[in-house]
């Protein structure tokens, strides 16, 4: 049956909870969330029931945050790294460094590399 606009699909609206059911849950829900809570205090508990518990405390807790619209504000960011170099001393030599690992004759400005150019590096997006 295909979905009238407009119309609920559920007319009748959820079902009534068995009033002894409902007693129940509101009888033992209390003492399985303080167990719960001792399980995942228990540090020499096995590390598994410590997760399964504390999971099973935040599952009826916290809402579920799949089901929630989430707004961001997204950025472009954009990195320029340095061409490859084909050897060490090359990419030793770009870094202004010697193999020794001084400065070279140059000095070692300490610069980030921006200003060399627009044949020595690589836009990443």
């Amino acid at each position: 049956m295909p979905f009238v606009k407009g119309k609920s699909g559920n007319p009748g609206g959820r079902p009534k909870l068995d009033p002894e059911v409902k007693n129940l849950i509101e009888k033992f829900t209390p003492d399985a969330i303080n167990t719960l809570a001792e399980v995942m205090k228990n540090k020499k508990g096995q590390a598994g029931a410590r997760v399964t518990a504390a999971l099973g405390i935040l599952r009826k807790t916290v809402p579920d945050l799949s089901a929630q619209q989430i707004e961001a504000e997204w950025k472009n960011y954009v990195a320029r790294l340095p061409a490859p170099a084909a050897n060490t001393a090359d990419w030793l030599a770009s870094i202004g460094k010697t193999p020794n690992g001084g400065a070279d004759s140059a000095g070692d400005s300490g610069g980030d590399g921006a200003d060399e150019g627009e044949g020595s590096s690589q836009e990443v997006h």
